[in-house]
């Protein structure tokens, strides 16, 4: 019959020179390995191993893309001030051909304000 044992502590509060040299040459050899694997699953995709990380999801970064410049409610105030103002705009277009044409016709100003107020369209 097998007797279950505690797994081995080993020290926590030290950690010798040696002990890190050995994790470095660890990851070392984990990562060259990887990228060993990497490059044979991309010769035998029949890819670069740029192209084989991007279409596996691996690549390190994204390409670059343009972020939203605002959220979404500092956009919908942005619309609304863009829309508003081009209705302030139109208006005031049509406000200056009204007068002008009012002008051409010979009107006064209260002449101008009554037909304003009639409803009256000069253009």
């Amino acid at each position: 019959m097998a007797t279950l044992s505690s797994p081995k502590l080993g020290p926590t509060a030290g950690v010798s020179l040696m002990d890190k040299e050995m994790d470095y040459k660890r990851a070392a050899v984990i990562a060259t390995t990887n990228q060993q694997l990497m490059e044979l699953d991309a010769a035998a995709s029949g890819l670069s191993v740029e192209a084989f990380m991007r279409a596996t999801g691996q690549y390190p970064c994204t390409d670059y893309t343009p972020r939203p410049e605002h959220n979404e409610m500092d956009a919908d105030y942005m619309r609304a001030f863009r829309y508003a103002d081009a209705r302030e705009r139109e208006r005031a277009v049509n406000q200056d051909l009204e007068e002008a044409a009012a002008i051409a016709a010979g009107f006064t100003v209260e002449q101008y304000e009554q037909y304003k107020r009639d409803g009256v369209q000069f253009l």
